[in-house]
């Protein structure tokens, strides 16, 4: 269920660790004053789930990897859609 996000402190704070990694990367600075970019990231008992769209192939692989470099992410599932 892609739907389902955890309400415990670690996945919260591992969210919002890699919320803030994305924000701050040049591939991705364009959704930084965007205040509801087209993608999200949800965390559940460690997995991290990638979904919406980004603008390239490229986008979606550089979102995955900033993902996966986050400390306690047991997987991600990358279901983001690129436009390009």
């Amino acid at each position: 269920d892609i739907t389902r996000q955890s309400s415990s402190r670690r996945d919260h704070d591992l969210r919002t660790v890699i919320a803030q990694r994305v924000r701050r990367h040049p591939t991705f600075v364009q959704y930084a004053i965007v205040p509801d970019p087209p993608f999200r990231i949800l965390v559940d008992e460690g997995v991290v789930t990638l979904v919406g769209s980004v603008r390239s192939p490229v986008e979606k692989q550089v979102l995955e990897q900033i993902a996966r470099q986050a400390f306690e992410v047991v997987r991600v599932v990358n279901l983001l859609q690129a436009d390009g």
